[in-house]
């Protein structure tokens, strides 16, 4: 199979991640709105993300320390610069000496979303690189087959104790949300490998984009305020993947031209992800609409100051 050519950049995507990066801000309003229920969109804002980091890494030419190497300067300085942060401003040095020494799951649930994909890279390299050898899609089904033993096995458990629990999305690094999340990745891959041959009418995406926003709210809304449908939970997940797949479908046949802020925000979605939430309980401090206000500002301005200056620190320590 060729290696696929890209564009120098692509705006369509830089738009996704745009709403994806604001999604996320704003699911993480959840003591800042009113109404908590309006603090939603972070279960597509992450999907998202994940479709379209396994969509532009397809192109792998290189061995994987190499290529791994280069997603770590990427990610972890910015990350560990705001894990330090978040401890010395928030916490005393006692629950500093706790969390490492007893709770360090502490540290994965703050920024699940980095080590998730740091772990994704890995797997991903060795996946793709099997699916573009073999030309096969082998490798999915073993992941969707290795989800679904998973589900059932949840569910009986859940069903053995007589309990109705929600367990296909929970908060931080849970398990099998991470690995939910992976085939998403994966579908990233699938879909540039198989752009060509995948058509459909945008407007006809865009119609399953909102049906599958539809399937979610309604599970969703099912099993938390009627507390019930807790045996068809899956479909939560059945419909983000409706929702990231075919909105990468509708963007994908978009012309979109450069805009200048939309592309300094997608540029910057790593470091938005991170500041807002070093810096959520600073927000969490004011009144509605201050508190509103100031964790968008935080997330949005000073993400792309964060990572304007960041870059600049990297690229002087690389001299």
């Amino acid at each position: 199979m060729p290696m696929l050519k890209y564009q120098d950049r692509l705006y369509w995507i830089d738009l996704l991640k745009t709403i994806a990066a604001l999604l996320i801000t704003n699911s993480h309003c959840q003591n800042i709105y009113p109404i908590s229920y309006l603090a939603f969109g972070g279960t597509f804002g992450n999907a998202l993300f994940f479709i379209i980091s396994g969509y532009l890494l397809v192109n792998i030419n290189t061995n994987f320390c190499l290529w791994y190497s280069k997603r770590l300067n990427k990610i972890l300085p910015a990350t560990l610069i705001c894990l330090i942060v978040n401890f010395v401003l928030f916490y005393n040095l006692d629950v500093i000496n706790i969390c490492f020494k007893k709770h360090l799951s502490y540290i994965f649930d703050l920024f699940w979303f980095v080590w998730a994909i740091l772990i994704y890279y890995v797997i991903y390299y060795f996946v793709i690189k099997q699916v573009l050898k073999k030309q096969t899609i082998q490798p999915i089904i073993i992941l969707l087959s290795i989800w679904v033993i998973g589900y059932i096995l949840l569910f009986s458990i859940n069903l053995h104790l007589k309990t109705n629990t929600f367990f296909v999305e929970l908060s931080g690094f849970d398990f099998f949300k991470v690995y939910y999340y992976f085939g998403i990745f994966i579908i990233g891959a699938l879909f540039r490998l198989l752009q060509p041959k995948i058509s459909f009418n945008r407007y006809f995406a865009l119609l399953v984009v909102f049906l599958g926003v539809c399937l979610w709210a309604l599970v969703y809304s099912m099993i938390f305020i009627y507390n019930q449908c807790y045996s068809i939970q899956f479909l939560v997940h059945f419909g983000v993947l409706l929702f990231s797949f075919f909105a990468m479908i509708f963007f994908s046949q978009l012309h979109i031209k450069k805009i200048a802020i939309v592309n300094l925000l997608a540029i910057s979605t790593l470091e938005i992800y991170l500041l807002q939430i070093t810096f959520i309980k600073v927000s969490q401090s004011f009144a509605f609409p201050v508190n509103w206000l100031c964790h968008f500002s935080i997330a949005l301005i000073g993400g792309v100051l964060y990572h304007y200056l960041l870059s600049k620190m990297l690229k002087k320590c690389a001299k």
